[in-house]
């Protein structure tokens, strides 16, 4: 006794459950990439700002000891 295999079971079709799951499954990868980004991008606003104010740290410093190096 064979059974025959209708189109449907050979390709298989994800159920509209599945693929909402899917599509959720996209949706938390799309959001874990951005997270990605964002987490990025903030480092590398943070090191700038780290180094611009380090500079402007250093300039003040000197040019405070240029003043009170002057006044003695």
């Amino acid at each position: 006794m064979s059974k025959q295999m209708t189109k449907a079971q050979i390709f298989w079709a994800p159920t509209l459950e599945t693929a909402r799951n899917i599509d959720d499954s996209d949706t938390v990868l799309a959001i874990e990439a951005a997270r990605h980004r964002f987490s990025a991008s903030m480092r590398d606003l943070e090191n700038a700002f780290d180094a611009k104010a380090s500079e402007l740290r250093a300039a003040f410093v000197a040019e405070v000891t240029e003043h009170v190096g002057s006044d003695t």
